[in-house]
C-alpha cells in the first residue's frame, strides 16, 4: 500500500527510468513500446508474416498440420491446438472454397517488441480472400499479436535453437470491445 504523495518511479526491461505523468493514477507497464521494423536478426530466421498467413491457411483448411507443426514447439498450448484442430471433427466444416488471387492483401507487420532476448512480440495483420464454391466472396481479416519464443526442439545434442510459435491474441479495437 503506497501511502498519500509517495515517489513513484518505473524502469524500462533495460533498467532505463521512465516518465510518468504528475497526477496520473493508472499505467500498462506489461505493453512494450514497439517498432513497425522487424529486426535483422529475427527476419534472417523466420519470416513472421509467412507464418501468420500459413497458420490462417492451416485454419481454413488450405494447409495440412505437417506444414505448420515446425513453426510450433512440441506438446505446448499452441501446438495441441492446431493438432486437435487438424485431427478434430471441426476442421470438416470448413466451407468449400478456392483462394482468391491474390489470397492476401492489407498486409501488415507492425509493434515489434523485445520481451526477452529469447522471446518477442509482434503485431500482423491482412486479409485472406477466398470465393466459396456457390461463387460468393468471402474475406477473412486476421489481426493478432504474435508471440515467439527462441526454443530448441532437436533432439542432435547441439545448442540450435529455432524462433517458434508460442501464442497469438487477437488485437480487439475499441469499436470491437
Amino acid at each position: 500500500v503506497l501511502r498519500d504523495g509517495a515517489q513513484v518511479t518505473a524502469a524500462d526491461a533495460q533498467g532505463n527510468p521512465m516518465a510518468l505523468e504528475e497526477g496520473r493514477t493508472s499505467y500498462d507497464l506489461t505493453a512494450p513500446a514497439g517498432t513497425d521494423q522487424v529486426p535483422e536478426e529475427v527476419s534472417g530466421e523466420i519470416d513472421v508474416l509467412r507464418v501468420a498467413q500459413d497458420w490462417s491457411l492451416f485454419m481454413s483448411d488450405d494447409l495440412s498440420f505437417s506444414r505448420i507443426d515446425d513453426y510450433l514447439i512440441p506438446s505446448s498450448y499452441q501446438y495441441e491446438v492446431a493438432r486437435k484442430y487438424a485431427t478434430g471433427v471441426d476442421i470438416t466444416f470448413t466451407s468449400a472454397h478456392t483462394l482468391a488471387d491474390p489470397a492476401f492483401t492489407d498486409s501488415e507487420v507492425s509493434n515489434f517488441a523485445w520481451i526477452t532476448e529469447d522471446c518477442f512480440s509482434v503485431d500482423i495483420q491482412f486479409v485472406k480472400h477466398m470465393r466459396l464454391r456457390s461463387g460468393a466472396m468471402v474475406d477473412d481479416p486476421m489481426n493478432d499479436r504474435f508471440y515467439f519464443v527462441r526454443y530448441d526442439d532437436t533432439d542432435d545434442g547441439a545448442d540450435n535453437p529455432a524462433w517458434k510459435l508460442a501464442s497469438m491474441k487477437e488485437i480487439l479495437n475499441d469499436a470491437d470491445e
